[in-house]
């Protein structure tokens, strides 16, 4: 069982947890849910995002309220069979 701790701002300390933009390959945000899913399965530049998604059994998302609604939906997009928290 894999899991990974997320949140909206950086967790120095704590070695199993990042952004969760960083986590998933969201970068600033600026593609669409298609163009995203693409780059995940297609581009190099994704291959750590692409790594997190399929060996992370559960993601533990940390203040999810200061998280946007287009970036739960993108994060959501991603983890259709996982299983995720928020708190």
């Amino acid at each position: 069982f894999s899991f990974f701790f997320v949140g909206a701002s950086h967790y120095g300390s704590i070695t199993m947890a990042c952004t969760i933009h960083k986590w998933c390959g969201l970068e600033d945000g600026r593609h669409q849910n298609e163009e995203l899913k693409h780059l995940i399965q297609t581009d190099e530049r994704f291959i750590k995002a692409k790594k997190n998604i399929l060996e992370t059994d559960c993601l533990i998302i940390d203040e999810v309220s200061m998280i946007s609604k287009k970036i739960l939906n993108q994060v959501e997009l991603k983890l259709s069979r996982k299983a995720y928290f928020c708190g």
